[in-house]
């Protein structure tokens, strides 16, 4: 099988991180109407926020995490 690879734009990329991240926050914190939140593009973004989980936050932590893995792959 052949590796995959993203074919969407950075900016979409990291909305699908931000999306996953904010969601799983979410589903810890369970605040009242949590599952709306998800389901809601404009209040999941406005969570982002509240949780720091900006693009550059999110860029600067797919750096670091990608660097660690390569870094201890072997």
């Amino acid at each position: 099988m052949e590796e995959w690879h993203w074919n969407g734009t950075t900016n979409g990329f990291i909305e699908v991180v931000q999306w996953a991240f904010t969601f799983r926050q979410l589903s810890k914190d369970r605040p009242a109407g949590w599952m709306d939140i998800s389901s809601n593009p404009q209040m999941m973004e406005q969570k982002a926020d509240e949780y720091g989980m900006t693009f550059d936050a999110l860029a600067s932590e797919m750096l670091r995490i990608a660097q660690d893995y390569k870094n201890n792959k072997n």
